[in-house]
């Protein structure tokens, strides 16, 4: 009898959709639940009997389809988020540099060497630091413009009058982009030796919610081919799942700014989806499809917080006005390194929640605020920076 506890997910990222790799090194992929399946399209024969039967089923279409809920750790989902955005992790930005700051323009400035050629780009998050020699200006900010040799950022900075040689440091980021990606998954049954292999997987909706007194949690869903059956793996070699820690809502949510400013409001939750709209391309001569095929890329959610003395977010309502905003999450491991993944919506509008319902007897009233976000003319409408400072 198959226990649960003794199953195993894998994936492998595919060069070509539909095509597991040869000999693949496959992850382990950590989850809470989910499900994948086989759907299988039929038709029931119309034809008239005088017996009154069916005279037959027919298999008309086949596919794949599943999701996958799971603990947002830092490291572990990296590749499902790279599918779900249709785009790549940049290359990690980190090195010493000679810089002064200025607190007027609160700019980072060089005189030797380039941001831009480094890699830097307006919207990037980055880490100051840490450095003895100039500890007013360690820690997290944002970019908000980019030159050659200077860096403006969100952050009030500390002048300094000596060029003092600090870490500025980003691990990646990853913007919501346009190259079509898919996996090979891997339903394991260890303990009976079954092994279920759903190729051509392309991710279609992910969503991150964060909730008081719990763990962010993360969840993704998929299309693709119908499974293969076999007795033992498909992976070759099996990568393990990284040891961090999960993201706890109590102790883990670093900072949250909206509208370009720290949230002042008392939080109850944040959720986020972000949906690729999938669809299969259905096709003669063949049960499976030909391809999955990319939508628009839709981002949702909602931000919910006790009511307060300040209306500031509920006018952005009420007016339908721009705004921004970023989640940092960071924790710290054994090892003495921030595991530091920020969420940012460049721009979005609030779409209702104003007035909140007035509640009941001996409860509290919470303002739920739904937003959208878009583009507006800009290089992305969903971010992800992941930065692990030296302590």
């Amino acid at each position: 009898m198959g226990e649960s506890n003794r199953s195993r997910w894998l994936f492998v990222p595919e060069v070509t959709w539909g095509v597991t790799p040869a000999t693949p090194t496959m992850e382990t992929l950590l989850r809470t639940g989910g499900n994948l399946s086989g759907n299988r399209n039929t038709t029931v024969s119309k034809a008239v009997q005088s017996d009154r039967m069916r005279r037959k089923l027919y298999s008309t279409g086949k596919d794949g389809k599943g999701s996958i809920e799971a603990e947002l750790a830092y490291g572990q989902l990296d590749t499902i988020i790279e599918h779900l955005m249709a785009s790549s992790w940049s290359s990690a930005i980190t090195g010493t540099v000679a810089v002064t700051f200025d607190t007027t323009a609160d700019t980072i400035n060089r005189a030797a060497g380039s941001f831009v050629s480094d890699g830097w780009l307006a919207g990037m998050h980055l880490y100051v630091g840490p450095e003895a020699a100039d500890a007013a200006n360690e820690g997290y900010c944002r970019i908000t413009a980019v030159t050659a040799t200077d860096l403006s950022v969100d952050k009030n900075l500390t002048t300094n009058a000596v060029p003092a040689t600090v870490t500025l440091r980003n691990d990646g980021m990853i913007r919501n982009g346009t190259t079509a990606k898919s996996l090979s998954i891997e339903q394991g049954h260890l303990d009976q030796s079954h092994f279920y292999l759903f190729a051509g997987m392309r991710a279609g909706q992910g969503s991150l919610s964060m909730s008081s007194n719990g763990l962010v949690t993360f969840n993704a869903d998929f299309m693709g081919l119908y499974p293969t059956y076999a007795a033992t793996t498909a992976a070759s070699v099996i990568t393990a799942v990284n040891t961090n820690d999960a993201y706890n809502t109590g102790a883990d949510i670093d900072a949250i700014f909206e509208g370009g400013a720290t949230c002042t409001e008392t939080l109850t939750a944040f959720d986020l989806t972000f949906t690729n709209n999938l669809r299969n391309r259905p096709q003669l001569r063949s049960e499976a499809p030909s391809g999955i095929a990319y939508g628009v890329q839709d981002v949702t959610g909602s931000l919910s917080y006790y009511m307060g003395s300040s209306h500031t977010l509920a006018n952005k309502v009420l007016n339908f006005a721009e705004s921004s905003a970023y989640v940092r999450l960071q924790n710290l491991s054994s090892a003495g390194l921030d595991k530091t993944l920020i969420v940012t919506l460049p721009q979005f509008k609030y779409s209702g929640g104003v007035p909140p319902e007035a509640g009941q007897l001996d409860g509290d009233v919470t303002m739920k605020m739904p937003f959208t976000a878009y583009s507006g003319g800009a290089a992305q409408q969903l971010q992800f920076d992941r930065i692990t400072p030296a302590a």
